[in-house]
């Protein structure tokens, strides 16, 4: 669920408004607790299969009635990071997987190859900018490159990156010219080239193409710029967010020009962000509750924020609280 939530691994804003409605509905249910375990204890006695007299008592239990509402929600909190943590779930969702590819077809749906489903403007928000950020050189085993771009998006305060080998931006243009064949397109150069293709000054000769072709995609009428092809296109992938964990890349190779969308926030390093706390007090004990940040901006080098956060009790010039 949290996969399908978040469109992939890496946790949205989304995913934690359903963290927040699923805590509310628990407390919702403990300040109710007396009459849902009562209903249970007729359902106990009709005969229900698998609803017996200890069926009240599990639910009682699990509703941590001696806990406070903060408390209850930490532990609420705790236990759906540990089943996100556990093989058991990632292992049901690799089953989830392959049951979906077996009944729906792996070609159903698809307008790139490289891309297992269709997205559009209505899924992902509209596009407001493609900023071609970098290119990094990778082996798989022979060498290769691959272009970094930043997608800019009208509900979205941060952009998100996309990795793509030329070879996918030339699926593209070939794809997006059968579409609509009396537009004049850029040309891209062909994927096989006297002498060798691999290296650094070939690519960087390559950049300078996609530059312009990306750009002409969004000057384009709305019948062009807003189709499904560009929007699965620059859709972030799964293996996009693997990439950018595992090989650390440098997102601010190219750095973001004031003009560009979101170009002046980062460029002036203005810090904001929200935190939500859920605080209690109760018997001389004050209890607060980091539930969760939002808004936060990259670090100074493209890289997401890695928070933590400090609580003082007012006043305190000294910080001993």
């Amino acid at each position: 669920m949290a996969y399908v939530i978040n469109g992939g691994d890496k946790p949205t804003e989304r995913f934690q408004k359903f963290l927040d409605l699923c805590c509310q509905a628990l407390n919702v249910i403990r300040r109710n607790s007396g009459l849902f375990i009562n209903l249970l204890s007729l359902m106990s006695l009709s005969g229900i299969p698998r609803v017996d007299g200890k069926a009240p008592y599990y639910v009682r239990d699990a509703l941590m009635p001696e806990r406070s509402d903060a408390e209850a929600v930490a532990e609420f909190i705790r236990m759906v990071n540990t089943c996100l943590k556990s093989l058991f779930t990632q292992f049901n969702f690799f089953l989830h997987n392959l049951a979906q590819m077996k009944f729906s077809g792996h070609d159903e749906g698809m307008l790139l190859s490289f891309v297992p489903k269709t997205y559009s403007i209505q899924m992902d928000g509209r596009i407001v900018g493609l900023e071609l950020a970098g290119i990094q050189k990778r082996y798989n085993p022979e060498k290769y490159y691959i272009y970094i771009v930043r997608v800019y998006r009208t509900n979205q305060k941060v952009p998100s990156y996309v990795l793509r080998r030329f070879s996918e931006f030339q699926e593209l243009h070939r794809k997006i010219i059968s579409t609509f064949p009396l537009v004049q397109w850029p040309t891209l150069s062909g994927k096989f080239i006297l002498g060798r293709s691999h290296v650094k000054s070939v690519a960087e000769a390559r950049k300078s193409e996609l530059e312009v072709f990306i750009k002409s995609l969004l000057n384009m009428t709305k019948e062009i710029s807003e189709h499904d092809l560009i929007y699965t296109f620059f859709h972030p992938m799964l293996r996009d967010e693997q990439e950018l964990k595992t090989n650390q890349l440098k997102l601010k190779e190219v750095p973001q020009s004031p003009t560009s969308p979101g170009g002046a926030r980062h460029t002036a390093r203005v810090i904001d962000g929200s935190i939500k706390l859920n605080i209690f007090y109760k018997t001389y004990g004050l209890t607060v509750m980091v539930m969760h940040v939002k808004g936060l901006g990259l670090s100074s080098s493209g890289d997401p924020p890695s928070p933590y956060v400090k609580l003082y009790l007012l006043p305190d010039p000294m910080k001993l609280t």
